[in-house]
């Protein structure tokens, strides 16, 4: 489980390293994942080589919330006066989010079920 940890790091580190070399302007997390997700989707990368931490990870990530939120206790004045700004903000991106995620699934649904039938290539 130490090596899966440890290549899921590396790639995440080289995402940050990217972003430095190339000023890019994205998060070197970010970058890091799509790094990640183009070495699984390649092949590079196989699948059972960080399955399991990365099953753990997803289990356990509420834990890896607890430090962004007690750090926004530093803020506290700051979300009290900006209380219903930030919770309108919050509500129209989670709808959002919920509206592009159910047609795009739909989408796919469809999709998939127009393959089987023989009508999309």
């Amino acid at each position: 489980m130490l090596q899966q940890l440890l290549i899921i790091f590396a790639v995440n580190y080289a995402g940050i390293i990217l972003t430095d070399l190339l000023h890019l302007p994205l998060p070197g997390t970010i970058i890091g994942m799509f790094l990640l997700l183009g070495l699984l989707v390649s092949g590079v990368l196989k699948l059972k080589s960080i399955e399991k931490t990365a099953d753990f990870i997803l289990v356990n990530m509420v834990f890896l919330f607890l430090p962004p939120s007690v750090k926004l206790l530093n803020y506290i004045a700051l979300l009290k006066d900006s209380f219903f700004r930030i919770l309108i903000l919050v509500v129209v991106t989670t709808v959002i989010t919920m509206v592009a995620t159910g047609k795009t699934v739909n989408y796919l649904i469809e999709r998939g079920e127009k393959k089987k039938d023989g009508n999309v290539k």
